[in-house]
């Protein structure tokens, strides 16, 4: 156990030097608290260097996210998503990049970026959300309204970033599958500008 665990922590240590010296970050993994605060903080580092370097966003070179995630917590991606909207306000461009599957969680990471890009043979998915209820009626009924919110905040970052439709959205909540897109077709719907 404590091999994997430093085993682990180097992984860590190299995937942290690597983003400090290239600027680019690798989120292959679930999306979780864990790693979704690992992804921020990489990206903080950068910033910070850019700080004590004296860089304006606007003067500073680009920040690539490279994905292949299967997806995971939304609520965990949000709060990157958040961070990647403030950093782009202020004149970073953010780069995001499906090396080999954006899924769920992790295609709203993709979509975010100021510009996205799919390797030729890449693959996202997005479905409705999904979540797990217990408790008294009142308590699940409280669950499903805070589902049924998180499902419009999708709705509309997918809509600002993407050319998918409000429709189309729609379709995905009320047919309750699973939509796989190509890189080609994710060129179609606007879920990336460029294929690598």
């Amino acid at each position: 156990m404590q091999f994997i665990e430093q085993k682990d922590m180097i992984a860590e240590h190299i995937k942290l030097s690597y983003a400090n010296n290239t600027r680019k970050i690798l989120f292959w993994e679930e999306v979780t608290e864990d790693t979704c605060l690992r992804l921020q903080y990489s990206i903080e580092k950068i910033v910070n260097e850019d700080v004590e370097d004296g860089i304006l966003p606007k003067d500073a070179e680009p920040i690539t996210i490279a994905i292949s995630s299967y997806g995971g917590s939304l609520l965990d991606i949000f709060s990157v998503i958040a961070y990647l909207e403030e950093l782009k306000e202020s004149g970073y461009e953010i780069i995001t990049i499906v090396d080999g599957k954006a899924m769920s969680a992790g295609a709203f990471l993709l979509i975010c970026g100021s510009k996205r890009y799919a390797r030729r043979y890449a693959s996202t998915m997005m479905h409705q959300l999904s979540s797990g209820c217990s408790g008294t009626i009142s308590e699940m009924e409280n669950e499903v309204r805070e589902c049924r919110r998180l499902w419009d905040l999708l709705k509309e970052l997918t809509v600002k970033n993407t050319k998918i439709t409000p429709d189309e959205i729609d379709n995905i909540f009320n047919t309750n599958q699973d939509y796989y897109y190509s890189a080609q077709e994710c060129l179609n719907l606007g879920i990336v500008d460029f294929i690598l």
